[in-house]
């Protein structure tokens, strides 16, 4: 975060920033499933499982079933 020089930037440059922005969600996702419900965790395992490999190739390999009526 230092090297980046977040700490030489102004207060709205840095809220703007995704990298920031995009962790500092982590971290607070993070803390409402350790201090407010289970449920949170389930919003970070949904973007593991979205970017992981293995589930990749699996929701590739399934063939979509769709109904035309």
């Amino acid at each position: 975060m230092g090297n980046c020089g977040t700490f030489t930037k102004r207060w709205h440059e840095i809220l703007i920033d995704f990298n920031f922005a995009y962790h500092a969600g982590y971290v607070t996702v993070s803390v409402l499933g350790l201090c407010v419900h289970e449920f949170f965790y389930s919003l970070l395992v949904n973007r593991t499982a979205a970017s992981d490999y293995s589930v990749v190739v699996y929701r590739l390999s399934v063939p979509v079933i769709s109904e035309h009526f």
